[in-house]
C-alpha cells in the first residue's frame, strides 16, 4: 500500500438476532406429569437430597440435559421438590406426605389439589377472571400483552394447558356426588362414610374445592400446621384457616380472597339447601 492509498474500512456485519423468548417464569410441564416424574424420584429417594444428575436417571435419563432440567425446575414449581443444596434437591414434604397414602385417599387428594395451584402466576392470572377463564383465543391474547409478557404463542399455550388442568384438578372432589348412595327399592339411601373418609365434610358435596381452603382433616391440623383464624357460622358451622410453613405475605392473601371469590358461585346462596346439615 502507497502512501497516498488510504487504509480500507473494515464493515462488521451483525447478523440479525431472534429476540429470545422472555415469558414470564411458569410450569413447563401440565401438573399431572410433574407429579409422575416427583414420584419416580420419590420412589427411589424419598426425601433425601439428590444431585440433578441423578435425579434425571431416575427420569429415565442419563444425565441432567435441557429436557429434564425444566422438568426438574417445573416440579420445584409446584411445590414437589425443593433445592437441598448446590445442584441438588430433594422431594418436598408434602409429595412424601402424599405419597405415602394409597392413590385417592382423601388425604393426598387434598394435597394433590393445593400443590396443583401452587404457581403463583396460575393465581394470579385466575383473578383477574372471576367469572371462570375465557376461550384459549382470548386468554392467549390477553397472556401476549405487557399485562402478562408472553413474547411466544406457544409457550402461552403451554401455559394455558396446564393451568385449566391445575383448575380441574383443583376442583375434583373428594368424594364423588352420589358415590355413596345405594340402591334402595327405587329409593335412595346414603351410606355412612367410612371413619378414615371423613375429611373435608363441611364443604357442600356437589361443590368444588378451591385450593385456598383446602385442609386434610376437619378438626385437627397436620403436623407444621398452625391455625390462624377461627369463624363460627350459622346453623354451628366452622371455618377454620391452616398456614404451614411461613405465614403468607399480605400479596399472597390478596391472591388467597381472589380464589376465593373465583369459586364462590360453585357454593349455595343463604338460604338454599345443601343436603349436608348444619354440623360443623
Amino acid at each position: 500500500m502507497s502512501n497516498n492509498e488510504s487504509p480500507k474500512e473494515t464493515v462488521t456485519v451483525e447478523k440479525e438476532r431472534t429476540p429470545r423468548d422472555r415469558s414470564p417464569n411458569y410450569p413447563s410441564l401440565k401438573f399431572s406429569r410433574a407429579l409422575d416424574g416427583a414420584k419416580k424420584i420419590w420412589e427411589q429417594e424419598k426425601r433425601h437430597p439428590v444431585n440433578v444428575d441423578v435425579a434425571s436417571k431416575h427420569l429415565g435419563y442419563k444425565k441432567a440435559n435441557g429436557v429434564t432440567l425444566p422438568m426438574v425446575g417445573a416440579m420445584k414449581k409446584y411445590g414437589l421438590l425443593v433445592s437441598a443444596g448446590k445442584e441438588n434437591v430433594r422431594v418436598s414434604d408434602d409429595a412424601h406426605t402424599m405419597f405415602l397414602y394409597p392413590d385417592g385417599e382423601p388425604e393426598a387428594l387434598a394435597i394433590k389439589r393445593r400443590l396443583a395451584m401452587k404457581p403463583a402466576l396460575f393465581v394470579e392470572v385466575l383473578t383477574k377472571f372471576p367469572d371462570g377463564l375465557p376461550s384459549d383465543a382470548n386468554l392467549r391474547a390477553r397472556l401476549q400483552t405487557d399485562e402478562w409478557g408472553f413474547t411466544n404463542e406457544k409457550a402461552a399455550d403451554n401455559f394455558i394447558a396446564a393451568l385449566r388442568e391445575a383448575v380441574e384438578i383443583a376442583n375434583e372432589n373428594v368424594v364423588a356426588d352420589g358415590a355413596n348412595d345405594v340402591d334402595n327399592g327405587g329409593e335412595t339411601a346414603t351410606e355412612p362414610p367410612m371413619p378414615q373418609s371423613t375429611t373435608n365434610q363441611i364443604v357442600p358435596k356437589t361443590a368444588p374445592i378451591p385450593s385456598s381452603q383446602i385442609a386434610t382433616s376437619p378438626t385437627t391440623p397436620i403436623l407444621g400446621e398452625e391455625e390462624h383464624l377461627r369463624a363460627r357460622l350459622a346453623d354451628n358451622r366452622m371455618v377454620r384457616v391452616l398456614f404451614r410453613g411461613e405465614p403468607p405475605t399480605q400479596d399472597e392473601i390478596e391472591q388467597l380472597i381472589g380464589l376465593l371469590k373465583l369459586s364462590k358461585d360453585q357454593y349455595p346462596k343463604k338460604g338454599e339447601k345443601t343436603g349436608q346439615g348444619g354440623s360443623p
